[in-house]
């Protein structure tokens, strides 16, 4: 049962690629994952009253920060089926893909983030966990602290350069 919080919580951003049906602890593991890709076909159900239980898997919880409250709550009483689109509509689906494309562009999206400064990358998923529990003074003084740790690796400022000089290369065609 810690599997979600390890998703969640882990220092590596986390994806799910979902194509096919995806309920009640499934559901709660995806949304622990920092995004959540789907085909149009996917389905959806948080599916636990449907068989007289409260959840697990941090479902409840993920849900509620990602959707809201209104709409966790909607979601956990009322467990309908939702189409990929339809949870793409709410917000839980982060980008819908064809089936026969999904894992490739799921690929190239991880290759995408595989490239970036891996210590950059850990540091941006920290400040993401610490902006759920902290309050914005306290926020902010960790999320300077992990920034200048980031600009004083070296190598930083090359970085940078190679950056500035790829913002002003004209579009290729």
């Amino acid at each position: 049962h810690h599997a979600a919080t390890l998703l969640h919580t882990m220092p590596q951003v986390t994806i799910a690629a979902i194509d096919g049906g995806c309920a009640g602890a499934g559901m709660g593991y995806a949304a622990a994952c920092d995004f959540r890709f789907a085909t149009p076909d996917a389905r959806f159900s948080t599916a636990f009253l449907n068989v007289g239980v409260s959840g697990d898997m941090g479902l409840t919880w993920s849900l509620t920060r990602i959707l809201g409250g209104a709409r966790a709550r909607e979601l956990l009483f009322f467990p309908e089926k939702l189409t990929g689109q339809q949870a793409r509509d709410l917000g839980f689906v982060t980008r819908l893909f064809a089936r026969e494309a999904l894992h490739d562009e799921v690929m190239v999206l991880a290759e995408q983030l595989c490239a970036r400064e891996p210590f950059a990358l850990r540091m941006m998923k920290a400040n993401c966990l610490s902006a759920e529990t902290l309050p914005i003074g306290e926020f902010i003084d960790i999320e300077t602290a992990r920034q200048l740790h980031c600009t004083s690796k070296p190598g930083f400022l090359g970085a940078i350069g190679r950056q500035s000089r790829s913002l002003r290369s004209p579009p290729q065609d």
